[in-house]
């Protein structure tokens, strides 16, 4: 789960709709103190510098779990999570990464009708990433 996510969620959970900044740092320092209790593992898949963006799951739990959309984003979904449906698309329906065909086949697979701009620059992200050496499957 992307760290910015589970703050939303706990937050809305406490009857707070707006991760603001001092609760933003509030929630930053708890996640940090979880991790170094190994409490939870947050890994930075999106290779970014951007706390909010790493990906946070239980330790001894499978680093990718393939599930449905469900309420999230595209950019809530784990990169590695994109990056494995992309690939198996790819490989299953004989379809060129990066075509229009392939983000089109990725957002079906998460129940999206739309190929927006957005999606369309989540999907390809990940699959930068990847080209590049930045994301690796495990």
């Amino acid at each position: 789960m992307v760290v910015k996510r589970a703050c939303k969620l706990y937050l809305e959970g406490c009857g707070i709709r707006t991760l603001t900044k001092p609760l933003g740092d509030k929630m930053k320092r708890a996640m940090r103190r979880l991790e170094r209790k190994n409490k939870i593992i947050a890994e930075n898949e999106a290779a970014t510098g951007e706390y909010f963006e790493r990906i946070v799951r239980k330790p001894g739990t499978p680093k990718t779990r393939i599930r449905e959309r469900g309420p999230r984003d595209l950019y809530d979904i784990p990169p590695r999570e994109v990056l494995h449906v992309a690939l198996r698309l790819a490989e299953e329906k004989n379809l060129k990464i990066r075509s229009d065909e392939h983000y089109r086949a990725v957002i079906e697979f998460y129940k999206q009708k739309l190929l927006t701009e957005k999606s369309r620059q989540a999907i390809r992200s990940v699959l930068v990433l990847y080209e590049k050496s930045r994301l690796r499957l495990n």
